[in-house]
This record gives C-alpha cells, sequence and structure tokens, in this order.
C-alpha cells in the first residue's frame, strides 16, 4: 500500500492523463462520467507505469485508491449494474445472464 500511495504522488506530480482521473468529486466532474470508472482507468494507470505492481489485482489497487481519494466504493446495487454492464460488455444478455444466475450458486 505504502508503495502504491508513493506512486500515486509521483504520477499527479508528473502525469497529466493520470491527473485527470483523480480529481473530479463527484460523478459530474468525472472524465469517464463516474467516479468509479475514473478510479478503474487511474488503477490501470498506476499499474503500466511500476512492473512490480502488474501481478496485483486491479480491483486492489482500485481499492486502495477509493481510499486514497476519499471515494466510496460501489453499493450492493451499484456492484449489481457494473456486473451486469461487464456482462453485457462481453456478449451476454439479459436471458444469458438469467440462466447463468440459475447455474451460480447461491450467496449470502
Amino acid at each position: 500500500m505504502n508503495k502504491l500511495t508513493a506512486l500515486h504522488h509521483k504520477l499527479c506530480e508528473e502525469d497529466p492523463e493520470y491527473l485527470k482521473y483523480v480529481t473530479a468529486k463527484n460523478d459530474s466532474e468525472a472524465v469517464e462520467g463516474s467516479l468509479l470508472f475514473d478510479t478503474y482507468h487511474a488503477a490501470e494507470i498506476l499499474r503500466r507505469a511500476d512492473a512490480s505492481l502488474s501481478t496485483l489485482k486491479l480491483a486492489h489497487i482500485a481499492d486502495v485508491l477509493l481510499d486514497l481519494l476519499g471515494r466510496k466504493g460501489p453499493t450492493p446495487q451499484e456492484q449489481q449494474e457494473i456486473q451486469q454492464a461487464r456482462m453485457e460488455y462481453h456478449g451476454f444478455d439479459a436471458s444469458d445472464m438469467r440462466r447463468l444466475k440459475k447455474l451460480l450458486p447461491k450467496t449470502q
């Protein structure tokens, strides 16, 4: 986490592309229209900036960034919407998702 924090501060000073993804305070200011999507893009930039971070999961880097930036993570409803968007992006339609949910074990 210390390495990510240090790299975050370095990129804020040196990389204008990174900076544009971490400066928004609300969705209307976000480059991609969503603080969560901006955080994801910033996490990708962080991971590419240091080869030793290439083995870290992008979700872990994004979680650290959410804390650093004082942004909240997704609500359960937002998580469901994000998952649905991912499925649609990868070519699953709504009927595929319903069939897939029936196959997956129930979680509490």
